[in-house]
């Protein structure tokens, strides 16, 4: 059980109901995440939440398939069940095959892409270990192909991710029923 009240959707009022609408109608799906029903607590800080996940993560000039799988391999080292399960869902969503996730789960080193592979390497520099990107880390992308501008996405992922994963593990966020459901369907 979770250290906080849920705020549900039928309980919310406000400026949460309307970030909760929100939510719903940008994802395109029929529930709030665990994770903002927390925090929904501090309407400040769903909105302030809300906002970074829309600006950072939605609107990524990274394919969706990148942003997604940033945010799950930094969440699977940093310990996040949540975060890790939330988004190996939506990385299955948004098209990510699942060999590719069992590669990441088992073998990184062993990625299809290059790119991929520096992109990912990157972003868990970026979140472990902050004070670490070489000027060699930066180059390795360049010669993958990755833009300043990607760049920065990718390091603005890798803390966005790690923000999220503070949240929830601190406030002990429960797994969603709908994304418990889809893993369960995927395993059996």
């Amino acid at each position: 059980m979770g250290r906080m009240p849920l705020i549900e959707e039928k309980d919310a009022t406000g400026e949460v109901a309307d970030i909760y609408d929100d939510i719903r109608r940008t994802l395109g799906i029929d529930f709030v995440p665990n994770i903002d029903k927390h925090v929904a607590i501090s309407p400040n800080v769903l909105k302030a939440t809300w906002n970074a996940e829309r600006h950072i993560y939605l609107q990524s000039t990274l394919p969706q398939t990148i942003s997604s799988l940033i945010i799950f391999s930094v969440s699977r080292a940093n310990d996040c069940y949540y975060c890790d399960s939330f988004f190996r869902s939506v990385c299955v969503a948004v098209g990510v095959d699942q060999d590719l996730l069992d590669k990441l789960d088992k073998n990184p080193d062993s990625l299809p892409s290059d790119r991929v592979k520096a992109i990912i390497e990157f972003a868990l520099k970026c979140s472990m270990h902050r004070e670490n990107p070489t000027d060699e880390d930066f180059e390795n992308l360049r010669n993958q192909g990755v833009t300043n501008d990607e760049i920065v996405q990718i390091v603005s992922l890798a803390g966005l991710c790690n923000y999220l994963n503070t949240m929830a593990i601190a406030l002990k966020v429960e797994l969603d029923d709908t994304v418990a459901e889809s893993l369960e369907r995927r395993e059996s």
